[in-house]
């Protein structure tokens, strides 16, 4: 079996083809492909729901197969991704087209890539979160995930062995169209066409709003201290007037009245891509096999 040598391990080199609802694998020199699919109750349309389960799915699908330790080339099926064509424009509308696209993905992290295939620019993305929990639970077994790419720059859109043959023989051609890079973990990359982006990071910072607080109530009681001052310097009885000797005039019997001012602190808030023809996996018991 073809592959590398990883902390003194011999490792095997595997296609895992990923669907919506689970994959196809095939490790080199193994006579055929095999495959898991996703209970909805530990992964959903990518989104990982129990990741104990995930870990103990895998766990069992490894040892029912007796699997060794993988160089894993992971390919996106068309469901497995939300992709547009890039008009054929000027930058400045390419660019906007970008931005647009990616603002409309619904997942919180997302990886991107734009790739020019048949003279069209695609651009393609898919759940960052998935990914990132996906490669840790298979690290737990030794598979290291060495490419992500999408489908298309295969020119397939369903599996098979031959496919999947193919890909091990030329898988410079997987890791040079790749999702991921050593960057794989920054929010945005420097990279143009290999792009993560955190949509937390666009939002702005909440801890700014909340100095605003103690910052008013500052405000405030100088304004208290203000009216006090001003108060004691215009007393009801103007000194002047008094005589020095004799009797005291009579007061008058309307004294000044200072209004209260009341201030209410003001209220501060803080704020598919297409379906390929491959048929849908379905959870079963072991093994779970497809001959190609």
């Amino acid at each position: 079996m073809a592959g590398d040598s990883i902390n003194n391990q011999t490792t095997t080199n595997a296609i895992l083809w990923l669907t919506r609802t689970g994959f196809y694998l095939y490790p080199s020199g193994f006579n055929q492909v095999i495959s898991l699919a996703f209970p909805i109750d530990v992964v959903n349309h990518l989104e990982i729901i129990n990741e104990d389960k995930l870990t103990e799915l895998i766990s069992a699908f490894i040892k029912q197969h007796q699997l060794p330790a993988l160089n894993v080339f992971v390919v996106i099926a068309p469901d497995g991704l939300i992709e547009t064509v890039l008009p054929s424009a000027d930058p400045k509308a390419v660019k906007q087209t970008e931005k647009t696209f990616l603002e409309m993905v619904p997942f919180e992290t997302i990886y991107s890539i734009k790739e020019t295939i048949n003279q069209q620019t695609k651009l393609a993305a898919f759940n960052g979160n998935f990914y990132q929990i996906f490669a840790k639970t298979l690290e737990k077994f030794n598979w290291k995930i060495v490419a992500v790419s999408p489908y298309f720059i295969t020119g397939q859109s369903n599996f098979s062995q031959s496919l999947a043959q193919s890909l091990l023989t030329n898988s410079q051609l997987l890791i040079h169209h790749n999702f991921i890079s050593t960057d794989i973990y920054i929010a945005e990359t420097n990279d143009k066409n290999h792009t993560a982006t955190d949509k937390k990071d666009s939002q702005p910072p909440k801890s700014s709003l909340i100095w605003l607080l103690p910052v008013f109530f500052i405000l405030l009681l100088i304004l208290i201290l203000t009216l006090i001052l001003t108060s004691s310097k215009n007393p009801a009885i103007n000194q002047k007037n008094i005589p020095t000797t004799g009797a005291l005039p009579a007061l008058s019997p309307s004294p000044t009245v200072i209004p209260l001012i009341t201030i209410s602190p003001t209220n501060i808030s803080t704020h598919s891509g297409n379906l390929d023809n491959q048929p849908a996996l379905t959870p079963t018991n072991y093994p779970i096999t497809i001959t190609p």
